[in-house]
């Protein structure tokens, strides 16, 4: 018997007409909850929670609030005086606006802009890293729930061992040392299970933290069930997406906003006009004030700002060169990871599988027959076992593999 069938298939092959499905989950709505939980619905659980959801959006709301400051005119100055010097009096009220002729605002804002969309890509990038962790907490889970179903597969036949066992007893044949070691045996093989169930346990928990505790665990049957490993895509199509990938986004929205920045600070140069106008009073005589006023940039030309921006571009820049060069290395090679990984698991199962059973079916008809002792069935049993472990190893190492390939690439679709 073949554990992983429990744990990477479907219980169903056959799947019900979508009426059927809502009919069943609406009058037993516990049996169409006891479903295994799948990757996919994994992943959307974790990513769909609120709390993630508001924390990403808050962080883009706070980056284009400084957006919305940077475009923000300067508000007018009302201004009142009242003056008296002797018998003269005199009144003035008038309003002052000051008025961006270098067009920087405008480029302050659109920098803003920019690095509220890096921040969207930021953004991005930690939910592919969510997603990453929960895939591998659900191949956490996968992996132990095989292990639990390769030692209870190993515990059915041992019963059938037991009774070829008691018959030769009987008969004279062996002595009670084959029916002790057996039984030894029995405890060690129960004793691993408990040690396996406990790690299935705890790494189903850590799964349920991931998902905010919103999935319902099946009664009975596997608790999770995944697809086979599934092939790669050629490297050149991987290749060819490493340019969406959010970090490097990311780089090219701070880079350009750095231009924009030290643009904005090249016009440092271009005076601020500041214009107004009034009403003035003076001995009962009524009239108009107009106010002008240039702040000449002799000193101060926004050397900083250009400066500034002229830097962050450059880092953005070399940053995002540096990241283009390592991603493509690191994609090639998780790429050759993923894919011979993958092969070997299945070349690895397809074969040893086939042998065990063999060495198992002959084993037990020698042991029957008297040509062998318990010793070296109980070692066609626990080699079987340990065949079967490592096979779900490799899977485990093979889907691990293609988890961060999938990261690398910018997510797996």
């Amino acid at each position: 018997m073949d554990p992983r069938v429990n744990v990477a298939t479907p219980v169903a092959t056959r799947r019900r007409p979508m009426a059927s499905r809502f009919f069943v989950w609406l009058l037993f709505p516990s049996v169409a909850a006891a479903e295994p939980l799948t990757e996919g619905r994994a992943v959307g659980l974790a990513l769909g929670r609120p709390a993630v959801e508001a924390s990403a959006r808050a962080e883009v709301d706070l980056a284009e609030s400084e957006a919305t400051r940077e475009g923000l005119w300067p508000n007018p100055v009302v201004s009142f005086t009242h003056e008296e010097t002797g018998a003269s009096k005199q009144d003035g009220l008038w309003i002052e606006q000051a008025l961006d002729l270098s067009g920087r605002r405008s480029l302050r804002s659109d920098a803003a802009l920019r690095r509220a969309s890096a921040v969207g890509e930021e953004s991005r990038a930690a939910r592919l890293d969510l997603e990453a962790a929960v895939r591998a907490r659900f191949v956490d889970v996968l992996s132990a729930e095989g292990r639990v179903a390769a030692i209870e597969a190993r515990l059915g036949p041992m019963e059938r061992i037991a009774e070829t066992v008691a018959r030769r007893e009987a008969a004279g044949d062996v002595s009670g040392f084959d029916r002790r070691r057996l039984d030894r045996e029995k405890v060690a093989a129960r004793a691993r299970l408990e040690v396996e169930v406990a790690v299935r346990e705890a790494a189903w928990e850590r799964l349920q933290a991931m998902l905010g505790g919103s999935v319902t665990r099946p009664a009975q049957g596997p608790l999770v069930a995944a697809e086979a490993l599934p092939d790669s895509p050629p490297i050149e199509a991987l290749l060819g997406r490493v340019r969406h990938r959010p970090e490097l986004r990311a780089l090219v929205r701070e880079r350009e906003a750095g231009e924009l920045e030290a643009r904005g600070g090249g016009r440092g140069w271009i005076p601020q006009l500041v214009l107004g106008g009034g009403y003035k009073r003076a001995d009962g005589v009524d009239g108009f004030l107009v106010v002008a006023s240039i702040a000449l940039p002799v000193f101060d030309r926004r050397q900083d700002e250009s400066e500034r921006g002229a830097a962050r571009s450059r880092r953005a820049a070399s940053l995002e060169s540096l990241m283009r060069a390592e991603a493509d290395g690191e994609i090639r090679a998780l790429h050759a990871e993923a894919t011979r990984l993958a092969a070997a698991s299945r070349r690895f199962r397809e074969e040893a599988a086939s042998l065990s059973v063999d060495l198992v079916r002959t084993a037990e008809t020698a042991y029957a027959g008297g040509e062998l002792g318990i010793l070296e069935l109980l070692d066609a049993h626990r080699g079987a076992l340990d065949v079967e472990i490592e096979a779900l190893a490799m899977e485990t190492a093979a889907r691990r593999a293609r988890i961060a390939l999938d990261r690398a690439v910018g997510g797996a679709r």
